[in-house]
């Protein structure tokens, strides 16, 4: 029953993740936090990409009845791609070694898990969605040290 309840809290997990990143988007309104979300949003549409042109489909089975068999392809895992993202981006911010990151990455880790459990994904699938999420990531953190960081005086609200 624990496995079967906390599978289903995790397959909606990303109504939740989108509106609190809004929701603190909104609250903070900072430079950094829409360069972060920036950066998800086009991991998440290269994934869906990669996708269309790899065209590998999904497990043939799911491990829970319940859950309802998705007719879109599988590589990479999309889900996985964007939380690895956000694992690895705030992996290399200021806040790597807080409560927050720790619940961050616990979190990612139960969605990478999750997405094989459910028979969504391949263990393949998930694995490279993952190191695509962090590879952008690590891409993306690095044009905004490089390219965007100067210029964050210049774009907030003083």
């Amino acid at each position: 029953m624990g496995n079967g309840l906390l599978l289903r809290f995790l397959s909606k997990a990303q109504p939740i993740v989108i509106s609190l990143s809004i929701a603190i988007l909104v609250y903070f309104r900072s430079i950094d936090l829409l360069f972060l979300f920036t950066g998800s949003t086009i991991c998440a549409y290269v994934a869906k990409g990669l996708k269309r042109i790899i065209r590998q489909p999904r497990p043939l089975q799911t491990n829970d009845s319940s859950i309802s068999k998705k007719d879109t392809f599988g590589m990479p895992s999309s889900h996985s791609q964007v939380m690895s993202f956000f694992a690895y981006y705030t992996f290399r911010t200021v806040y790597r070694d807080t409560l927050f990151a720790t619940f961050l990455y616990l979190f990612t880790f139960l969605i990478l898990w999750s997405r094989v459990k459910m028979g969504h994904h391949t263990l393949a699938q998930v694995l490279v969605g993952t190191i695509i999420g962090a590879i952008m990531a690590h891409v993306w953190y690095n044009l905004w040290l490089s390219k965007v960081e100067f210029l964050q005086p210049f774009l907030l609200n003083k």
